[in-house]
């Protein structure tokens, strides 16, 4: 009998089976290249991601708050940053995650404000279709703030390591598995499983995070991709291509205008009078106990040489027969002064000013020879315009000292005023001050301690041959 065509049933399963095994594998390397492209496109929008952002800055100089990670995409705040409110600016607590409560807000956790960015397509999501999470320091959306980097980056979740210190930008994607992400329309996918520790340390709204070694282990799966920005970090493209300049560099530009512009003070007062005295004679001036003037009229040939306001201690004693008993000193109003005569007005640098005194300087109640005196830049006495002229670029008003004998012009003592006199041509005796980006006045001297430039702080010092050097370069005269 002659056998018909077709198949047996072993050689049906043999097809099967073969066919099984051609499917597993074209699945596996199926899901595996769509993993790898879903990486490759997550790489992608990080990347938009760190240069949206930096083009914000650029615009705004701020970052912009995380939007809220709830929103649809039909809510008209979808994809926006929450609004800034109060003094300083803060993030709107009821939008975003305040971390680590509204009260006392160090970052502000939530997603990527992609509309704010003008983020579209296929980088406003990760490889995934999930929205990126955005955590964000509340200095740096603050504006000129100190940034205060306090987000911290760790092997794994026992955060005995920290891999990147001082961020204050993190960008995430969750991952493939999507575990605590959330989706275009504003749902939240599922939370990382209970064992998943690292990924759990990713969605638990602190300041840790962790950027561990991927695994695909179901009770431990850890696949976020995870950038940590700090402020150097941020803003080092923008400095190599000139587009701003780093915060720190405007800081010691400014500390260096204004110290030049303290200099100034001593070079705006009258000629001083050194030199043979022109007239030859003083006028003296003596007050008596019964508050009456009694003038001793010298020969003064050049009446126009006075200047008033500038007086002299003279060494020689005027004497009257009327009047209050004993021998009255010379008060001589005459800019150049006679044989004998010493100048009491020299030239000096001007007094810190304080909280209440709106940017002029404002002298102690006493003064002493080698203390210091600490307290704020006087903008008005240096011709600065406001006060915001003087505030650095975190945000924080630049801070002045002075020793009291340069900046006392009365030859009382040991005050003598920017002049040769002084004991020590080497010692600092002012300084002007950011206290940098951790607003920790770090600089501000100890009693006795004198003028040092301390921690992350930007000074600028000078000593008394500093001091007399510039103002005989601009042609000033000096004691």
């Amino acid at each position: 009998m002659k056998k018909t065509g077709g198949f047996t049933l072993i050689e049906l399963a043999i097809v099967v089976a073969i066919i099984g095994f051609i499917s597993v594998g074209f699945l596996k390397v199926f899901s595996a290249l769509r993993v790898q492209t879903g990486r490759t496109d997550t790489e992608l929008s990080l990347r938009e991601a760190q240069a949206a952002l930096r083009r914000f800055y650029v615009a705004n100089r701020r970052l912009p708050c995380p939007a809220g990670f709830t929103l649809n995409t039909g809510a008209a705040n979808y994809g926006r940053e929450a609004v800034l409110t109060g003094a300083p600016p803060s993030c709107d607590g009821n939008i975003v995650q305040a971390i680590p409560d509204a009260a006392n807000p160090q970052s502000f956790g939530g997603v990527l404000p992609i509309r704010t960015l003008d983020i579209r397509g296929d980088r406003a999501t990760d490889g995934w279709e999930h929205q990126l999470s955005y955590q964000v320091v509340a200095g740096a959306v603050a504006g000129n703030a100190p940034w205060n980097a306090t987000n911290l980056v760790y092997s794994d979740s026992t955060l005995a390591t920290v891999v990147h210190a001082g961020a204050v930008v993190i960008l995430m994607s969750h991952g493939p598995n999507g575990n605590g992400a959330s989706s275009v329309d504003g749902g939240v996918l599922q939370p990382p499983p209970a064992t998943a520790l690292n990924e759990r340390e990713n969605v638990d709204g602190d300041q840790d995070f962790v950027d561990a070694t991927p695994s695909e282990d179901p009770d431990t799966p850890f696949d976020d991709v995870l950038v940590a920005l700090s402020e150097a970090e941020f803003v080092a493209p923008l400095v190599e291509t000139k587009v701003v300049e780093e915060r720190a560099t405007t800081a010691r530009e400014l500390v260096g205008r204004i110290t030049d512009a303290m200099i100034t003070v001593p070079m705006r007062d009258p000629p001083d009078p050194d030199g043979p005295p022109n007239p030859a004679n003083c006028v003296c001036s003596l007050t008596f106990l019964d508050d009456t003037q009694y003038n001793e009229t010298a020969n003064c040939d050049d009446p126009s040489a006075i200047v008033p306001g500038f007086e002299y201690q003279c060494a020689m004693i005027c004497d009257r027969d009327t009047g209050t008993a004993g021998v009255q000193p010379h008060l001589v109003t005459d800019p150049l002064p006679p044989p004998g005569c010493q100048r009491r007005h020299r030239r000096r640098l001007p007094w810190p000013a304080t909280a209440s005194s709106n940017g002029v300087e404002s002298p102690p109640a006493t003064v002493e020879t080698d203390t210091i005196e600490v307290g704020r830049v006087p903008w008005q006495t240096i011709g600065f315009a406001s006060g915001n002229t003087v505030v650095d670029p975190w945000g924080n008003a630049l801070n002045y000292a002075v020793e009291h004998r340069v900046a006392d012009h009365l030859n009382t003592g040991t005050q003598i005023g920017i002049s040769s006199l002084h004991p020590s041509f080497s010692v600092v005796v002012m300084m002007v001050w950011s206290d940098g980006p951790d607003g920790a006045n770090a600089s501000n001297p100890a009693p006795g301690a004198g003028l040092v430039c301390q921690n992350d702080d930007i000074c600028e010092t000078r000593n008394v041959a500093e001091l007399i050097s510039a103002l005989v370069r601009a042609g000033t005269t000096v004691d």
